[in-house]
């Protein structure tokens, strides 16, 4: 009979088995990291000294070019700084403050000596290939007439601006070459006539009515007229449900009312003693289109996201991978549109 003690067999615990393999997977664990850890402090020790070592390039060019500051620069002509002086040395004047806006006598018509002759060589260019009517025709019969303080300009010439982006063009547009039914002057007021050739004032402050000049015109030949303004009003203001600043006055807006092909009146429940002055500002406003007041209705109109031509609208919107037709007005009124009409 065999013995009992034959049979039998040592096996460890599965406890001891299960230990042994987590002692394992620590030891593993813990030498990746190791090498991990390794790479990661040389790359940043790597990167570190190419950092120090281009710095050190840096220096040492710069410091080979540096410019020879020992020798100091000849003085300055004394009456050049006596004359760069005393055009710093200006001060403004409530009394004798500076205009280029002039008062002619319409009545003198094209042949008194302020009536506009030159123009631009682009333009005289463009005139002559017959791209453009002659210059006394497009001159209309109520013109604004400036003069610089130093005299007629003349052009030519570079003038050297810094223009960081496309949106930077639009600088002349809402700053150096706005238009408005009244402008300031270089030293503020006098507020001036600009597309308005006058206005009235009612004793309250509450109404202010605007004739316009004759004769002005967008660039494509419409005329430039109160329905403009009245366009504005009815089908943005009121229409669009916008809340235009120059028509802000308390707690609520101005309104608008043509009495005639060229008369308009702007009309407030409380008095408005700085509208003129909030007219003459709108060109501190970088966005052009978002205080506009005198838009080129016969063009706009067709894509009006309510009165509009909803045809023409569908096929623009899908033509310019726009989603709603409120997208698409303001993109059709945005300055870089080439469509866009401007004042002439």
């Amino acid at each position: 009979m065999p013995s009992a003690t034959s049979h039998l067999e040592f096996s460890p615990p599965a406890w001891g088995r299960s230990a042994g393999k987590s002692v394992a997977s620590i030891i593993t664990t813990d030498f990746l990291g190791a090498r991990v850890m390794r790479r990661v402090l040389r790359f940043l020790f790597g990167f570190a000294a190419a950092a120090m070592g281009f710095s050190a390039l840096l220096y040492g060019v710069a410091l080979a070019l540096r410019p020879d500051v020992r020798t100091l620069p000849p003085a300055p002509d004394p009456k050049e700084v006596a004359r760069v002086e005393a055009a710093r040395n200006y001060t403004l004047s409530k009394s004798d403050s500076p205009r280029i806006q002039r008062d002619v006598d319409y009545d003198e018509g094209p042949g008194a000596a302020w009536w506009p002759k030159g123009q631009s060589p682009l333009l005289a260019d463009l005139e002559r290939e017959g791209l453009l009517p002659p210059l006394n025709e497009r001159v209309g019969p109520e013109p604004i007439v400036m003069e610089g303080v130093d005299g007629i300009g003349r052009y030519g010439g570079t003038w050297q601006r810094l223009a960081a982006s496309q949106n930077d063009l639009t600088t002349i547009t809402w700053r150096l070459s706005y238009s408005s039914l009244v402008r300031w002057s270089p030293e503020g007021y006098p507020l001036v006539p600009h597309l308005a050739k006058e206005w009235e004032i009612s004793p309250d402050l509450r109404e202010y009515t605007f004739r316009l000049r004759r004769g002005l015109r967008w660039s494509d030949g419409a005329p430039v007229t109160a329905a403009d303004i009245e366009y504005w009003y009815e089908h943005e203001v009121v229409g669009l449900q916008s809340n235009p600043r120059v028509l802000r006055n308390g707690s609520g807006l101005g309104r608008v009312v043509k009495i005639d092909d060229l008369t308009v009146k702007f009309v407030f429940d409380e008095p408005n003693a700085v509208f003129l002055e909030r007219l003459a500002a709108l060109g501190a406003n970088p966005v052009p289109y978002m205080d506009e007041y005198v838009l080129p209705s016969h063009y706009l109109r067709q894509f009006h996201p309510k009165i509009g031509d909803q045809d023409l609208i569908a096929r623009t919107m899908r033509a310019l991978k726009l989603a709603s037709p409120r997208s698409l007005y303001q993109r059709i009124k945005a300055w870089n549109n080439p469509d866009t009409e401007y004042y002439s």
